[in-house]
């Protein structure tokens, strides 16, 4: 797998968040220089910050279906039972959703596209073992790598940009989070009314709300099929290049109720949407979960590299603090 790409400069993400710092993070790369506000050549740079109410699950996917979606080039995550790991990461940000793409209009100062959701469809991948410390967080998770199939928004900008940076973007109908206690049901409606829903249960054993914080590296391939981004790059799902693959860099620091991945959910698909297809099962299990309320996240992403550093400057938003 290609971690960080040689010759690729890295962004590593700080924010103003409670606890976060304010000190410019120098990019780790063995090639090019960071670029500060962007590379007007590079126009699919995108930045995202989020406030949202999250529910993450993991779980086991045939092998040999996970390969038929993910390049050779990565390697996949396999558990003791030979299985990848498939992942759905559902986000609700009733206030907060703020999308700029630093060095292109018309969202070169930033909108808050709120409320909105997304919600990813990842298959995990093997990748080297490290902790970056995430300001603010009592507990830090191993950063994870994930190879994502599809992102499913609510909002036509968000989609845009996804599109435009070389992400697999469908737009949905709508999403709902309803909270009883220490029960959470998710519902996520496609345009032609099928319907993802998720049945989670938090046991919140914790004597107050842990502080908990993580880094993610995620890669991309738009869908074929989407030729409305006007840039006129080739996407080719087996190779592995910068004009068909989205690098995503994501920290994010939540507040949780119960232990980290230890949320109990169940995911039902109807037959015909994305999570049937790509994982080939309409009902699942998850073998670890995490209910997050609220999370902050930070997220850049580029077709081609991550070309500038951020701590941020002033004229990007952050999400509000936590509670």
């Amino acid at each position: 797998m290609r971690a960080t790409g040689t010759g690729t400069a890295v962004l590593l993400i700080a924010c103003v968040f409670l606890g976060w710092g304010g000190s410019e993070k120098k990019a780790d790369g063995t090639g090019s220089s960071a670029i500060n506000g962007g590379d007007p050549a590079n126009p699919t740079l995108s930045e995202v910050r989020q406030q949202c109410n999250e529910i993450a699950a993991f779980f086991p996917v045939d092998l040999a279906l996970a390969r038929r979606w993910v390049p050779q080039t990565y390697n996949l995550e396999v558990d003791a039972q030979g299985k990848a790991g498939g992942a759905l990461i559902f986000m609700n940000c009733p206030k907060y959703f703020w999308v700029t793409t630093p060095n292109s209009p018309p969202l070169q100062e930033g909108k808050n596209t709120a409320p909105g959701s997304v919600v990813h469809l990842w298959f995990m991948l093997q990748g080297p073992a490290q902790v970056l410390p995430v300001p603010g967080a009592q507990v830090t998770a191993p950063t994870r790598y994930a190879y994502a199939v599809a992102d499913l928004v609510t909002s036509p900008i968000v989609a845009g940009v996804y599109r435009r940076a070389g992400k697999n973007a469908v737009l949905i109908r709508g999403t709902n989070l309803v909270e009883h206690g220490k029960r959470q049901t998710a519902k996520i409606i496609f345009t032609n009314g099928r319907k993802i829903t998720l049945e989670a249960h938090t046991a919140t054993k914790l004597p107050a709300p842990l502080r908990y914080g993580g880094n993610i590296w995620h890669w991309h391939v738009s869908d074929p099929a989407e030729t409305d981004d006007g840039l006129g790059l080739p996407i080719d799902r087996a190779v592995d290049n910068p004009s068909s693959v989205t690098t995503s860099r994501v920290m994010f620091l939540a507040t949780v109720p119960g232990s980290p991945n230890t949320t109990q959910v169940t995911i039902h698909a109807e037959r015909g949407t994305p999570f049937a297809d790509y994982f080939g099962a309409s009902r699942v299990v998850a073998s670890r979960a995490t209910f997050l309320r609220p999370n902050n996240i930070v997220t850049n992403s580029s077709r081609a590299e991550l070309a500038w550093t951020t701590y941020p400057p002033y004229t990007l938003h952050c999400p509000p603090l936590l509670p």
